[in-house]
């Protein structure tokens, strides 16, 4: 029978990120708020990579813009060929500028 612990939902934070020689990891702090410090040795040089298909440069053009309660964008179609849909809130009437010199 497994024992259930209720309590306050622990927040786990990505503290100090450190190069060193061995690896550690340590927790600091005491639930609900504990912060996690890392220390990473380099790791070794990978090899080299594929060289990769370039072909058609993405051509990402702008769709529809909207106006809504709330802000959104979304990207339609597969590349090359994308748009760029928006959807944008009005915002408040500006105040009036000052009268432009007619020259």
């Amino acid at each position: 029978m497994t024992k259930v612990i209720s309590g306050d939902v622990n927040t786990l934070l990505i503290g100090d990120v450190e190069k060193g020689e061995v690896a550690s990891a340590t927790i600091t702090g005491k639930s609900p708020n504990q912060i996690l410090n890392l220390v990473l040795p380099k790791g070794d040089k990978g090899d080299k990579g594929d060289k990769g298909d370039i072909g058609v440069a993405n051509c990402l053009t702008i769709g529809s813009v909207q106006e809504g309660e709330e802000a959104n964008a979304s990207i339609v179609g597969k590349s090359p060929n994308q748009v760029l849909n928006l959807v944008l809130p009005k915002g408040d009437k500006g105040d009036k500028g000052d009268k432009g010199d007619p020259r």
